[in-house]
């Protein structure tokens, strides 16, 4: 199906549609309510500098081969509740103008948001990454919420801003959890998190409290050079 640099004036229905074939809407633009929602996507989904300027719905939908949405740029609320990605999901430099949500989305493979924006909340709760998750360099210009979150392996925060609170409250992180240079510019919660492997916030900026509050650290935690301008709270952590 290919709907390469189409544009969709009013509602653009796929519900429950099934892509056999790639489906190709790159630099699409949809300028109403685009519906995805339980959209089945067994082969290639290629979204990649597609623009969304009204509510873009993926609730529920399954990604079985790549999805690509690469610098798209959803200019309203961005909904991939309970979203299946199979294979990689590729959201580098994407755009999320308003609320972005991929709560208890799961990702099978590689989840890349690198370089991404998020310019009002972005939720991540209860989310999966079963490989590794990329957010180097992300910016979150209003609240994170990643409560829940199991990454099992890699998770990538390095140079990430995080404008607002940032929650992590109960995270599990498997793997390398690479928080070097990373900014909390508001709180930072922590509180319950488990980190199994290498935990690594050297260099982060805590600009305002940081909760670690009964968190656990199973192997080698690095604060090397952070920096805690407010309250640094470890009660009842466990390293």
């Amino acid at each position: 199906a290919n709907f390469q640099d189409a544009t969709f004036t009013n509602n653009a229905n796929f519900q429950d549609a099934t892509f056999t074939n790639n489906a190709n809407f790159r630099v699409a633009t949809f300028n109403r309510y685009a519906n995805f929602q339980d959209a089945t996507f067994t082969n290639n989904a290629n979204f990649q500098d597609a623009t969304f300027n009204r509510d873009a719905n993926f609730q529920d939908a399954t990604f079985t081969n790549n999805a690509n949405f690469r610098v798209a740029t959803f200019n309203r609320y961005a909904d991939f509740w309970g979203a299946t990605f199979t294979n990689n999901a590729n959201f580098w430099g994407a755009t999320f103008n308003r609320d972005a949500n991929f709560q208890d989305a799961t990702f099978t493979n590689d989840a890349d948001f690198g370089g991404a924006t998020f310019a009002n909340n972005a939720n991540f709760r209860g989310a999966t990454f079963a490989n590794n998750a990329n957010f180097r360099g992300a910016t979150f210009a209003n609240n994170a919420d990643f409560g829940g979150a199991t990454f099992t392996n890699n998770a990538n925060f390095r140079g990430a801003t995080f404008n607002r609170d940032a929650h992590f409250r109960g995270a599990t992180f498997n793997r390398y959890a690479d928080f070097r240079g990373a900014t909390f510019a508001n709180d930072a919660y922590f509180r319950g998190a488990t980190f199994n492997r290498y935990a690594d916030f050297r260099g982060a900026t805590f600009a305002n409290d940081a909760y670690f509050r009964g968190a656990t650290f199973n192997r080698d935690a690095h604060f090397r050079g952070a920096t805690f301008t407010n309250n640094a709270n470890f009660r009842g952590a466990t390293f």
